[in-house]
C-alpha cells in the first residue's frame, strides 16, 4: 500500500473472532467511510474528519468477514510469470505490489488503478497489442512522476554529499537497474517502477553515489552505506522482488 508522503496514517487494530485487523486510518474532508484491502493484505480506510473512532471500529468489525476473505484471496494468490500475454486477470506488479489486470470496453483508452485491479478502458479490448501499448504508455508516466519525486528526496538525503548536478532519464534497459556516464548522465531503468519505493531509493541513491566514486571500490560503499546502512537487505529485495 503506498500512500502520499504528505498523508499521516494512523495504525489501529481490531479483533474479530479471534483475529486481529490491522488498518491504516487516515482521515479527508470525504463525506463516507470507505475500506480497501491491498493486494499485499493491508487494509486502509479512510474516514471523515467528523467520525468517531469508536464508529470507524464498529464499522471494520461489521466488515471483518469481507476484510479477511479479501486477505485470504490475496495470500492463497500467487503470481503469474513473465512474459506477460496482457489478458484479464493477469498479475502486473507496480511499486512492489501484485494487481490484476482488469479490461473494460470504453470509447477512450485510460489506464488507472481500481482497488486490487489495474483497470485498462480501450474500444478494442481483444486487442493485446493495444492493451500493451496503453499499459507501457501507463507505467512510463508513472515513472516519470514516482522517479521524480524519489530523485528529490534522495538528492535531499545527500545534500551534504557536496555531488555535482547530474541529468536523468527513463530507459528500457535489459540487463542493468541503472547507469551513472562520466559526464554525470544518469538512466534508471523503466522496470524499477514495478519495485518497492525503498528500491528504486536504493538504486538512485547508487547511482548518485557514481558521481563521486565512479567503480565500485570500498569508498564507494562507505558512501552508500552512509545513507543506507540496511543497503545489503534493499539489494536483496531488488534482486528478488520483481
Amino acid at each position: 500500500m503506498i500512500l502520499s508522503k504528505d498523508i499521516i496514517a494512523e495504525q489501529h487494530s481490531v479483533t474479530f473472532e479471534a483475529k486481529k485487523i490491522n488498518y491504516s486510518l487516515i482521515r479527508t474532508n470525504r463525506r463516507t467511510l470507505a475500506i480497501f484491502v491491498y493486494p499485499d493484505k493491508t487494509v486502509l480506510v479512510k474516514a471523515p474528519l467528523f467520525v468517531r473512532s469508536t464508529d470507524i471500529q464498529n464499522r471494520i468489525i461489521k466488515k471483518a468477514k469481507w476484510i479477511i476473505k479479501k486477505q485470504e484471496h490475496f495470500g492463497n494468490y500467487r503470481p503469474q510469470v513473465l512474459p506477460k500475454e496482457y489478458l484479464q486477470g493477469e498479475t502486473h506488479r507496480f511499486l512492489g505490489e501484485d494487481y490484476l489486470l482488469k479490461i473494460v470496453t470504453a470509447k477512450d483508452t485510460k489506464v488507472e488503478l481500481q482497488n486490487e485491479y489495474i483497470l485498462v478502458s480501450l474500444s478494442k479490448t481483444e486487442n493485446r497489442t493495444l492493451i500493451k501499448k496503453a499499459l507501457n504508455h501507463w507505467f512510463m508516466d508513472q515513472a516519470k512522476t514516482v522517479f521524480g519525486e524519489r530523485i528529490e528526496h534522495c538528492l535531499e538525503l545527500m545534500k551534504s554529499f557536496g555531488l555535482p548536478v547530474a541529468r536523468f532519464k527513463i530507459k528500457k534497459m535489459r540487463s542493468r537497474w541503472g547507469s551513472c556516464s562520466i559526464n554525470h548522465n544518469i538512466s534508471l531503468n523503466l522496470k524499477l517502477i514495478h519495485a518497492p519505493i525503498e528500491c528504486i531509493d536504493y538504486l538512485i541513491v547508487h547511482e548518485l553515489c557514481h558521481l563521486k566514486e565512479h567503480n565500485h571500490s570500498k569508498n564507494f560503499y562507505k558512501l552508500l552505506s552512509a545513507v543506507f546502512p540496511d543497503l545489503k537487505e534493499r539489494q536483496h529485495k531488488l534482486k528478488s522482488g520483481i
